[in-house]
């Protein structure tokens, strides 16, 4: 279980912030909506919550490493 969780800290804090950045230049690049950022971003968060509650630690923790990455 503790591999598990190094393991999803270390994806959301490496792999996960470089394809948000790269979304991010180019959502704004092609989009002046931000609602569509927004809903995006919740729904990171929640995938990321799924997946710390299912690996057997709270989800808020992993919805707070979306929230630093």
């Amino acid at each position: 279980m503790l591999l598990q969780i190094l393991g999803i800290f270390v994806v959301i804090l490496t792999a996960g912030r470089w394809i948000v950045q790269h979304a991010l230049h180019w959502y704004e690049r092609r989009f002046s909506n931000s609602g569509i950022l927004l809903g995006s971003f919740v729904l990171l968060s929640l995938l990321a919550a799924s997946v710390a509650e299912t690996i057997g630690i709270h989800a808020i923790f992993g919805a707070f490493l979306v929230g630093v990455a």
